[in-house]
């Protein structure tokens, strides 16, 4: 469950936000690259990147 306000939503309804929760694996990010321009909205990047914990995990 999401907290109050907060809401799941499409590429493209992230697009329209002004604040959006980044959460995807590290090597789907650049496909976000040309949704929108990125620089006017607050993004809060919780993306996975993966090599990176194999890497300590291993």
């Amino acid at each position: 469950m999401l907290g109050d306000g907060a809401s799941a939503g499409t590429i493209n309804e992230a697009a329209k936000a002004e604040i959006v929760l980044l959460s995807l694996p590290w090597s789907q990010a650049p496909a976000l690259k040309d949704v929108t321009d990125w620089n006017s909205k607050t993004v809060i990047d919780a993306t996975k990147a993966e090599r990176r914990i194999k890497a300590v995990m291993s």
